[in-house]
């Protein structure tokens, strides 16, 4: 479950993305043999997010998920990024990031 809460009111239609990163993947092509630092596994909403919309008022969103995680990606390098974009502007409008580890564990 994702929960957005707005603390003043927007009025915008405003796009969610989460994102599944992973660290320690193996680099290929100009970054050679460097691992990458939060590759970009999965997109959960979609290529160009969800859209939120935010009316006058402070409100909160929650949004239902159900995801499996791939075996074969490393647990530990794994972290869910997150961030609310005005899709007019392109200006991020808040984002977070957090392990898989302490979201679960």
């Amino acid at each position: 479950m994702i929960t957005l809460e707005s603390e003043t009111g927007l009025n915008l239609d405003a796009r969610l993305n989460v994102m599944i990163t992973e660290s320690g993947v193996p680099g290929s092509g100009t970054y050679g043999d460097q691992p990458y630092r939060y590759g970009l596994r999965d997109n959960l909403c979609s290529p160009y997010g969800q859209i939120i919309e935010f009316g006058d008022m402070p409100e909160s969103f929650e949004i239902p998920v159900e995801y499996r995680i791939d075996p074969s990606w490393d647990w530990d390098g794994l972290d869910l990024v997150a961030f609310v974009q005005d899709p007019s502007t392109g200006e991020v409008l808040n984002s977070c990031m957090s392990s898989m580890r302490d979201l679960i564990d």
